[in-house]
């Protein structure tokens, strides 16, 4: 059996091995330690928006790569921050 593969996803991830992924959203202005012990290990990380502060996606990216939906909060100019 062939194993369908996305062009797009291939670029970003060149591997054929199994990606541990986390989906989150609304951080807002908090990541509890609950989540970062969650978070441990991830090899992605997308983040869905509602994000208050760059400090947040900072954090995250020491976890792991991560993209970031445009934000539904725009606290501190974190739009123009993050290139969007």
């Amino acid at each position: 059996m062939k194993k369908a593969t996305c062009k797009k996803c291939t670029f970003l991830f060149p591997t054929n091995e199994a990606m541990k992924i986390a989906v989150l959203s609304d951080t807002h202005d908090l990541l509890r330690q609950e989540v970062l012990n969650r978070l441990s290990g991830c090899d992605c990380i997308l983040h869905g928006g509602d994000v208050s502060s760059r400090k947040i996606l900072d954090q995250l990216e020491q976890i792991a790569r991560l993209n970031v939906t445009h934000p539904g909060v725009t606290v501190d100019g974190i739009v123009a921050k993050m290139g969007l």
